[in-house]
């Protein structure tokens, strides 16, 4: 009787590891796979220049290269699941997820959205909401 018990609560063990791990999901950010790397964009055929993005909480560092000159753009963005045209400050930060990065240039307040199409720890694939044939890749260099 006493082995039958133990068959019983190592069946019963096994059965609550086996639903844990297959239930328990290794969920990774949208704002921790962007933040803190190094993106350069991917051109079909090669420039005379480079563009390379950094994110971090809340804004995104844009640097043009073009002979040995570097011309730095500062963005704030937030990420969302729905497309907002005007740029909600309250958002900023507020968010690790989402499935649109919301944009806004600090230079002329341009706002822009970026649907972002495939994400994982070393490529992005976004495509331009106003522009929708305009599909933008970067990879982590």
């Amino acid at each position: 009787m006493k082995n039958k018990s133990i068959h019983i609560a190592s069946a019963i063990l096994f059965s609550l590891l086996l639903s844990m791990s297959l239930f328990s999901q290794n969920t990774t950010s949208t704002l921790s796979l962007l933040k803190g790397k190094k993106w350069e964009m991917l051109f079909p055929s090669e420039k005379l220049y480079k563009v390379t993005e950094i994110y971090s909480n809340d804004t995104i560092i844009h640097t043009f290269t073009f002979n040995g000159t570097n011309v730095p753009l500062f963005e704030l963005f937030y990420l969302s699941d729905s497309i907002d045209y005007n740029f909600n400050p309250a958002k900023i930060g507020q968010y690790q997820n989402g499935r649109y990065i919301i944009i806004k240039n600090i230079r002329n307040n341009e706002v822009s959205v970026l649907e972002i199409i495939s994400l994982s720890s070393g490529f992005v694939e976004f495509k331009n909401i106003a522009n929708r044939e305009l599909v933008i890749k970067y990879q982590v260099k």
